[in-house]
């Protein structure tokens, strides 16, 4: 099925009945029928009908979408207006093209780590010696235009070690008779949060797992979100050999976009039967952290040194798409020390889907201002969630609010909590 008979084909689906109204994050903040799934997917089959042009409102409709499926999850007939949106992304870029930098990074940097990790070296070295200049001058995300200048200040700080870097002196152990777990790197965890990877790791070595690091590169979300499909299957097909090679029993990642997308690597292929068939294959070893864990962790005494209250955020590749729930909040609820608190509006998007808050800055942090007061409610003293990007948005939220609250990735409060 083309893309042109998939948008057709799904936006015929869509009665317009209003379900998603009360439910969709941009609409709750705008009120404009355009900012919600029904008026999107209308405005997706006009311009597919080309009884619309692709204007600068349209696309501004299109782009604004956070593809966080919460509209799906309340469709009657379940019109996956996510994919019709990166599948109309796709289409304004046959039409009016792309970005020359956007196509560069996503074709010329992310398939190859070495480039990436010696631009985000640069990033790094900019954010620590306060050269707030460096990113604008090296005009690599360009194409966010004068939103470029927020993306400095969602990160706190930017660590002088990446994850790849920090995994040598780790001391990994090949163990013959254990569970073979291949560890897949998100960019987010390896250039942002390589504490959060360092502290998987631990977990895994303290379980007794024959661990691998794979030598993967970005998963091809990204590339996806903004409709560049081609970008996106040229990543997956190199991840897909090299997993396939290293033929491990399980692959887990700690960044629940990458679990998800991993997962939906078969949608990619559906006209290349062999690489639809061995992202079908491989796709059955995917597994989030979280559902690793609470599926294979051993017996562990799992304690905290002091009592905390603690809350936690569903991200919306892991709750909503993969329908992981229940197996984040029972292995929080299982360390003594943890006070639970549920959290109001858990699964609702905190607003950073990605680069959104550095493209849509405005959009996303009234999005994420419910977030912190539904946060604020709970009382809690650390709020953990299982996403990169979700840490970045919630932690700046967290900042920006002023709330006495340490954001944490459940592989780090696991491993605090388990002694070797």
């Amino acid at each position: 099925m083309t893309q042109k008979e998939f948008i057709a084909e799904e936006t015929a689906r869509c009665i317009r009945c209003g379900y998603c109204l009360s439910n969709c994050p941009t609409y709750v903040v705008t009120g404009v029928e355009h900012s919600v799934a029904r008026g999107r997917n209308y405005i997706a089959k006009s311009l597919l009908e080309e009884t619309i042009e692709f204007s600068k409102d349209m696309k501004k409709s299109v782009f604004e979408c956070l593809l966080c499926g919460a509209c799906i999850e309340h469709c009657a007939p379940s019109v996956r207006t996510s994919d019709i949106m990166t599948a109309v992304r796709a289409k304004y870029i046959e039409d009016k093209g792309q970005p020359p930098l956007q196509k560069y990074l996503f074709n010329e940097i992310l398939p190859y780590p070495e480039r990436m990790t010696r631009l985000m070296k640069l990033v790094s070295m900019g954010k620590r010696t306060g050269i707030s200049g460096l990113v604008q001058v090296l005009r690599v995300f360009g194409w966010f235009g004068k939103n470029i200048a927020n993306m400095e200040g969602l990160l706190e700080s930017f660590p002088k070690s990446f994850l790849r870097d920090i995994v040598p002196g780790m001391k990994i152990e090949k163990k013959e008779d254990a569970m073979k777990v291949g560890y897949f790197i998100g960019c987010g965890i390896d250039y942002a949060f390589p504490n959060v990877g360092s502290a998987t790791i631990n977990v895994l070595k303290k379980c007794g797992f024959d661990i691998h690091i794979l030598e993967n590169n970005c998963c091809g979300l990204p590339a996806t979100g903004y409709g560049d499909f081609n970008a996106a299957r040229k990543l997956a097909r190199q991840n897909l050999s090299m997993m396939k090679e290293l033929d491990c029993d399980v692959i887990i990642t700690d960044c629940a976009s990458c679990t998800s997308f991993l997962t939906d690597y078969p949608e990619l292929f559906p006209e290349e039967s062999e690489w639809r068939e061995i992202a079908e294959e491989l796709s059955k070893k995917i597994m989030d952290v979280t559902e690793f864990l609470h599926r294979h962790m051993p017996d562990k005494v799992k304690k905290l040194s002091a009592e905390k209250k603690v809350t936690y955020h569903d991200p919306c590749h892991l709750g909503r798409f993969l329908k992981i729930k229940e197996a984040p909040r029972a292995l929080i609820s299982d360390i003594e020390g943890v006070s639970f608190r549920e959290l109001p509006e858990s699964n609702w998007c905190c607003g950073g889907a990605g680069t959104y808050n550095i493209s849509h800055y405005d959009l996303s942090m009234k999005i994420l201002s419910r977030k912190m007061k539904n946060l604020e409610s709970t009382g809690a003293e650390t709020l953990v969630t299982a996403c990169p990007g979700c840490m970045v948005q919630l932690s700046y939220g967290v900042r920006k609010s002023k709330l006495p609250v340490e954001v944490k990735h459940i592989s780090e409060i696991i491993d605090d909590s388990i002694d070797e």
